[in-house]
């Protein structure tokens, strides 16, 4: 289960350092297992439109391509990624900027031709795990020379993730979105399979997984919470559900509904051939009898 600290200010004045507002969650018996600051690193990144490509006179395996940052200059920046074409809207780490890896962008020469900043990957900007090409931005989303963050929505903002089922979910956030998460499962198997799992995805680096009980957290300030559980733990966990999480929480539960519960919203999606069913629901104001038992 993840919540975000601007969630957790929503409903109580909560103020400080986000480290010391995580240990002191941790001491009312919410355990915050890890700390991530999303949005940070991306200052410096903008907008560009892509103006033209062309060879690299002295490389094969590297290209040129100008870009407008917004200003109506051709800035030329030496790239290895060749999904881009002359229209498209990029993300560019303009000189001087600090990634949140914490590499510095400077104006360096690659093979004797000058780099004014470097165009940005999903993994690069924590968008995914994507490092194969150069992340595209949807067309029309954002005038030229605009921050990255602001054209996508990206705030900055603390996650705190207190458990997420059994490694699956945290997993496939991690290669799609970057995010860094943890999984809490009480089977120390389970733990090692998510940690293999894990590892042969790519993203061990990111998300960590660690042995515990989802029934003795204490869910009181989660705005979401996702499931990935068998039907009759979905059934014992509803009336914890319902009878801890605010109005407005929203649920989600992968293949698994709660029984009479109906939930507002369902979807069949189909993997691989495999059909897979995603509920929805979000607490009530206030949950009835018949919903807690």
């Amino acid at each position: 289960m993840k919540a975000l600290l601007s969630w957790l200010q929503d409903f109580a004045p909560i103020d400080g350092d986000p480290v010391e507002i995580g240990e002191q969650l941790s001491d009312l018996g919410m355990a915050v297992e890890q700390l991530d600051r999303l949005g940070e690193g991306l200052d410096g990144i903008v907008v560009a439109k892509v103006l033209a490509t062309r060879p690299h006179p002295n490389a094969d395996k590297i290209h040129l391509v100008d870009v407008d940052a917004g200003d109506g200059e051709a800035v030329q920046i030496v790239c290895g990624a060749f999904n881009m074409r002359p229209g498209d809207l990029v993300p560019l780490a303009t000189v001087g900027t600090v990634m949140p890896n914490g590499i510095e962008i400077g104006r360096r020469k690659m093979r004797g031709e000058w780099s004014n900043g470097m165009l940005c990957s999903a993994r690069e900007i924590g968008l995914g795990s994507d490092h194969a090409g150069i992340f595209l931005l949807p067309p029309g989303i954002s005038d030229v020379g605009v921050r990255f963050a602001d054209a996508m929505g990206i705030e900055r903002d603390v996650l705190y993730d207190l458990g997420c089922g059994d490694g699956r979910i945290v997993i496939t956030a991690a290669k799609r979105f970057g995010i860094r998460g943890v999984g809490i499962d009480i089977d120390p198997d389970r733990i090692a399979e998510a940690q293999e799992n894990a590892r042969q995805a790519g993203v061990a680096d990111r998300v960590k997984f660690i042995k515990g009980d989802l029934f003795d957290a204490d869910i009181k300030e989660a705005t979401v919470v996702t499931l990935y559980l068998l039907p009759e733990v979905n059934l014992r966990l509803r009336p914890k559900l319902l009878s801890e999480l605010k109005p407005g929480t929203r649920i989600v539960s992968h293949n698994y509904d709660m029984g009479d519960w109906k939930p507002e919203r369902s979807a069949k999606l189909t993997v691989d051939g495999t059909e897979h069913v995603v509920y929805a629901w979000t607490i009530a104001k206030p949950a009835t009898r018949s919903q807690r038992e």
